[in-house]
């Protein structure tokens, strides 16, 4: 991350910053952005962040997430009838056993399973088409439903939709304020006590060893 200086103004940049990349949802891009403008320009205020953050958790955590920020959009890069296919071992070149004696398929990705409810629905798509799903669970893995679904029913994983925004956040506060950041805006990140400690303890581990 870097500036120019133009006219009195900074000009900002960046090498690697969220914003500049496609899969960061908008808010966590926007507001990196922001919170690096006001860091680099020494307006960054504690209770200013710490308040912004607490009362979009709030939001978050009552499913009022607008679609534009939790809406995924990704290709479908094959024929949908390929994914899922048995696994093969390459020492072998024969498809690979499970302990229960079934065979092991590959796991078809949320966005393709919805491909494959739309075509069956009478929809029509090719390869290289992007399919929009809002993320419902992500573990073990991700289970999504369509952008029509969460219209008629707003739901989400929240946890998922509140990390994604968050760490594009933490990941500047890290590095700029390692006192506060798992102290000051502990409430703010939604992690338990134990979680918390193991951030902060790593971070400082950390930035201790990239500084000797």
């Amino acid at each position: 991350m870097g500036l120019d200086r133009v006219e009195g103004k900074y000009v900002f940049g960046s090498m690697g910053g969220a914003w500049t990349k496609t899969d960061t949802i908008k808010i966590a891009s926007d507001w990196q952005y922001e919170l690096t403008k006001d860091i680099l320009n020494d307006e960054f205020d504690v209770e200013y962040w710490k308040n912004k953050i607490l009362e979009f958790k709030h939001e978050v955590d009552a499913f009022k997430l607008s679609e534009e920020y939790i809406v995924n959009y990704k290709a479908i890069s094959k024929d949908v009838s390929e994914y899922g296919q048995p696994t093969i071992d390459s020492k072998t070149g024969l498809p690979k056993i499970k302990k229960d004696g079934s065979v092991q398929h590959a796991p078809i990705p949320a966005h393709i399973k919805l491909a494959k409810k739309m075509i069956d629905d009478g929809v029509e798509l090719e390869i290289g088409d992007k399919v929009g799903y809002v993320v419902t669970k992500s573990k073990p893995r991700i289970e999504a439903i369509s952008i029509e679904e969460f219209r008629k029913n707003p739901s989400y994983d929240v946890m998922y939709y509140w990390e994604k925004i968050i760490v594009v956040l933490i990941e500047i506060l890290q590095v700029t304020h390692p006192d506060e950041v798992y102290t000051t805006f502990k409430e703010c990140w939604g992690y338990t006590d134990r979680q918390t400690a193991t951030k902060d303890r790593k971070n400082k581990e950390y930035l201790s060893s990239d500084l000797s």
